[in-house]
């Protein structure tokens, strides 16, 4: 339920990223009103016996100056401190900062994997260095909820402000899995998009008829939430509303999606419940919109089932068209997406998208041109979709307008 509280409110004051567009949100953001694709050719010597010869990485020269071997560490660090910065976030105020996150792990190279010499990795090794090298003070956890991670994190942080045990936290992602244990993974799923080597910006394709896989990408982002109401006392910008989050699992396979979209339906359903909004009420959808085919078809079927006629008139938009599927990294970078794009009164484009599957019996709009809108609120649903049906959702706001004191 939206309330009129500023306790119970709950907003975005800083934004921080890094994908194949380079360091910051500004860099985001033009590739997001540009509607080109960072997707790029390959040239790795390490990756180039895959099928797949194409992903957005992050340059390394855009991860330089930061003290830490590890390109995941430092992607989270560079996101992390810029939200911190956006946010004008004091030194005081560090020390009772919160963080969730979902970091990915440090990747061992394929030679200490045949060496038999890859130690012990933990999940929770990034989010603990991030944690002392930024001087957060408050308690740190870690969301493994696979490609819903960071989603999944946003909306456990929203709980912990609701409920009054926290009033900010830090909450993000960062993920590489442009390595050769990375792509070895997801090619013996057949996940990767193999098709377009030639062609790296026509590789990913959500939701049409010609997709046969994802782009892996690389990047993170972190973004600042908080009660309205200390955002008020701190005199800081407000940058958007989270005001439903919801998140639940398939149960069904380890990697598939449930193919009807049940619990995903329900995810979004609890999502709009929350918020007391209804489907008429989306400006548009970020979808998770992966480019495969088991799961933009599971996708479309649950926000048939979850907005019904709604939908024909909500234009889909899928950022991976244009940076990449960012695993655990990705719904928080598509959430400030989201973000960003209020910012320019803007719906971007989903690249690549001709046709859709001819068998699905019922109607949607993917936005494939960048759309301008009047200077009105827009309400946003973030959906995340990860292996093992792990569900997230949110639903972001621009604007202010229906608080009152």
């Amino acid at each position: 339920m939206i309330s009129n509280s500023a306790e119970k409110r709950i907003v975005i004051t800083g934004l921080g990223a890094v994908t194949g567009f380079g360091q910051g949100v500004q860099a985001l953001r033009k590739g997001l009103v540009e509607g080109k694709s960072c997707i790029r050719k390959i040239e790795d010597e390490a990756l180039s016996d895959f099928k797949s010869q194409v992903a957005a990485m992050v340059p390394a020269e855009e991860t330089e100056g930061v003290a830490t071997e590890d390109k995941v560490n430092r992607m989270a660090h560079l996101a992390a401190s810029e939200a911190i910065a956006n946010a004008e976030i004091e030194k005081e105020e560090i020390k009772s900062c919160a963080l969730i996150g979902a970091i990915g792990w440090r990747w061992p190279s394929q030679q200490s994997v045949e060496s038999g010499q890859v130690g012990s990795i933990s999940y929770g090794e990034g989010l603990k260095t991030l944690k002392e090298t930024l001087g957060l003070g408050g308690r740190a956890s870690s969301c493994l909820s696979a490609c819903a991670a960071s989603t999944q994190a946003i909306g456990q942080a929203c709980d912990r402000i609701l409920n009054g045990e926290l009033n900010m936290i830090l909450v993000g992602g960062a993920d590489a899995r442009a390595n050769p244990l990375g792509m070895a993974g997801y090619e013996k799923l057949g996940a990767l998009a193999a098709a377009w080597n030639e062609e790296p910006s026509k590789a990913s394709r959500p939701f049409d008829k010609k997709r046969n896989g994802f782009v892996v990408g690389e990047g993170a982002g972190f973004i600042v939430l908080e009660s309205l109401s200390q955002a008020i006392a701190r005199n800081v910008k407000v940058l958007g509303e989270v005001v439903g989050w919801s998140s639940n699992t398939d149960a069904f396979r380890l990697t598939d999606p449930r193919p009807n979209g049940e619990q995903a339906k329900h995810c979004i359903k609890k999502c709009l419940e929350m918020s007391q909004l209804h489907p008429q009420e989306l400006s548009w959808i970020n979808a998770h919109g992966t480019s495969t085919k088991a799961n933009d078809r599971m996708e479309l079927r649950a926000l048939h089932g979850a907005l019904g006629v709604a939908l024909v008139d909500t234009p889909i938009v899928a950022m991976k068209s244009l940076f990449g599927h960012l695993s655990m990294a990705a719904g928080v970078v598509e959430t400030i997406g989201t973000v960003l794009m209020f910012e320019e009164n803007v719906i971007p484009k989903t690249l690549n998208f001709h046709e859709g599957d001819s068998d699905l019996d019922f109607s949607f709009r993917v936005n494939s041109v960048t759309e301008r809108l009047q200077e009105v609120p827009q309400v946003v649903l973030k959906n995340s979709f990860g292996f093992g049906g792990q569900n997230a959702c949110l639903l972001i706001r621009s604007g202010l307008e229906n608080w009152n004191e």
